[in-house]
């Protein structure tokens, strides 16, 4: 599900689901989460998030990953809206939200890049939005995967999740979703 080596971190964690690729982690809305033990997304330097979701049901708010205490400024998530399934990061406000719902059909592949203060939001290759924010990302709390702070959990499967130290290109993130729709096999 994740592997990282940003800011000297290293962690694996073997899933337990049916996945996009092998296996992947499994959340069924009702608290649980990876905690990644670092924090990985900075809090003012460029970055990206890159994962394939399996979205079940949007009646509440969806968690696919954060770094969030309730009321802390900087608070920072990447979820979906309660009713809708918008994607949206919220980093203290809605910074950008995509405009229309992540589909409840399968996989998508969803990605968040950050340079400066402009984040960039892409559903399946496609940019889907961009918006603003000075705000620094708070650093007291550690990278969850399925949950904000004990509030929002995911209800599907996430799988491939990659957190980057800089923010990748539109071709970059093209390249990780056309990777995950090809043959796995062929790719090098």
């Amino acid at each position: 599900l994740f592997r990282s080596t940003a800011y000297g971190t290293t962690a694996t964690m073997a899933g337990n689901a049916d996945a996009k690729f092998g296996t992947s982690y499994s959340f069924d809305g009702d608290g649980d989460y990876v905690d990644i033990e670092a924090k990985l997304i900075p809090a003012s330097a460029g970055f990206s998030i890159s994962a394939w979701v399996n979205i079940q049901d949007y009646n509440v708010a969806r968690t696919v990953i954060g770094q969030y205490v309730g009321g802390q400024a900087g608070r920072f998530a990447l979820l979906t809206e309660i009713n809708t399934g918008k994607l949206y990061v919220f980093n203290g406000a809605t910074v950008v939200k995509s405009p229309n719902a992540v589909g409840r059909d399968g996989w998508h592949h969803i990605a968040i890049t950050r340079s400066g203060n402009t984040y960039t939001m892409y559903i399946d290759e496609s940019s889907v939005g961009t918006g603003t924010s000075a705000t620094n990302i708070y650093q007291g709390v550690n990278t969850r995967i399925g949950i904000s702070d004990t509030i929002n959990p995911f209800n599907g499967t996430i799988d491939e999740v990659a957190i980057y130290s800089r923010a990748l290109s539109a071709e970059e993130v093209a390249d990780h979703f056309r990777r995950g729709t090809a043959d796995r096999k062929s790719v090098v």
